[in-house]
């Protein structure tokens, strides 16, 4: 199966974006998403918009963990913050 995809008509109205984005455990399945976010990142920087992330969980699924980690988050610079919820 050939997938190619190239970005639609969307105009960003910034030029500059910084992601955050948790998720529950580490998993092979988020490293798939990584790739997507990377191929959009270099799209975007083609079209002259800079886009940062953080993207990270833990070895062992915690909402307490994620708890602390969203809180440090809402302290930061972000525009979007991305959540796979863990529950206790």
């Amino acid at each position: 199966m050939d997938f190619e995809h190239e970005l639609d008509s969307y105009v960003p109205k910034k030029t500059e974006y910084n992601f955050y984005f948790t998720y529950k455990i580490v998993h092979p399945w988020w490293d798939a998403v990584a790739l997507g976010m990377e191929e959009a990142q270099r799209q975007y920087r083609d079209k002259g918009i800079t886009i940062t992330y953080e993207y990270m969980a833990p070895d062992n699924a915690s909402a307490e963990d994620q708890e602390k980690r969203l809180i440090k988050a809402k302290q930061g610079n972000y525009d979007v913050i991305g959540v796979d919820v863990a529950f206790s």
